[in-house]
């Protein structure tokens, strides 16, 4: 339990460390825990959300108002730190940090470019939706384009879909039909649709396992291992043991035999030859 909080407290105070190290089983103590955190918020707060709009009643805009959005924000910087400095334990580039934000990057593009596709469109009838004016008015306004989703969420019982979602045989066909306009489209479309949907799973799965190599467990170009692990290191190999000194406090009370007193009284005379009259040492 102590090593657990131990944890959290680099975490916290070496938030702005990024030249560091972090141990394995440092970064394993803290992470789960922030994820599990941020699961729970969200979840509260997609229960809070749809339980005002099913109230008729617009959510708030203000994404400061939702407690995993202000729980991600405030832990995104130490986050990323304690990310770097584990990478860094390993003897990896802190820059490899970046892997799962470039992957939800992406994975989101994948996402959009799916829904606003011709492949996936489907054929609706939305005579009885009715655009705000806001949305007229100020088609780039935040506030205008969720005064829109609410509109559309309030009235999607009087939507009429006239369409249905096509089949995978129908998609293919699509698709082909638009890269078969333009034969030079094609290897770009490959290589962008690799890229959302192939890169995201790699690109965790690597970072993933970079997070769970073993430390170094000598010096490297960040410093000296934390030894979060394993505690005071032993004085094996003739390595020094800066908790060896301690032992002597367990013979404070103990009286000196008469051999360390004679050995005593005869450094203390070798130092005096030495040191005052000069002489050496034979």
């Amino acid at each position: 339990m102590r090593r657990f909080f131990a944890a959290f407290d680099s975490f916290v105070f070496k938030s702005f460390d990024i030249l560091g190290r972090s141990s394995r089983s440092e970064y394993w103590c803290v992470m789960p825990v922030l994820w599990a955190v941020m699961i729970g918020l969200a979840l509260w707060d997609f229960r809070s959300i749809w339980n005002t709009l099913d109230g008729g009643e617009m959510p708030s805009v203000n994404p400061l108002v939702y407690g995993s959005v202000l729980f991600i924000l405030l832990t995104a910087i130490p986050r990323i730190t304690l990310a770097m400095r584990r990478l860094q334990d390993s003897g990896r580039k802190g820059k490899w940090a970046t892997l799962p934000y470039s992957a939800g990057f992406l994975a989101l593009m994948g996402i959009f470019g799916l829904a606003t596709s011709g492949a996936f469109v489907v054929d609706t009838d939305f005579s009885d939706f009715q655009i705000p004016a806001a949305l007229l008015v100020n088609p780039t306004s935040t506030e205008a384009i969720v005064l829109t989703v609410f509109e559309f969420i309030q009235n999607i019982d009087s939507i009429h879909f006239v369409g249905s979602v096509p089949s995978a045989g129908d998609m293919s066909a699509t698709i082909g039909r638009n890269t078969g306009a333009d034969t030079s489209m094609v290897l770009p479309a490959l290589i962008i649709m690799g890229m959302m949907f192939v890169y995201p799973p790699i690109a965790l799965l690597i970072y993933l396992l970079l997070m769970t190599i073993a430390s170094e467990r000598d010096e490297n170009a960040y410093g000296l291992p934390s030894h979060f692990d394993h505690g005071p290191r032993s004085n094996a190999k003739g390595e020094h043991n800066a908790f060896a000194s301690y032992a002597l406090l367990t013979r404070t009370e103990q009286k000196p035999t008469e051999a360390e007193i004679a050995a005593r009284k005869q450094q203390v005379h070798s130092l005096y030859e030495q040191r005052v009259l000069g002489r050496q040492q034979n």
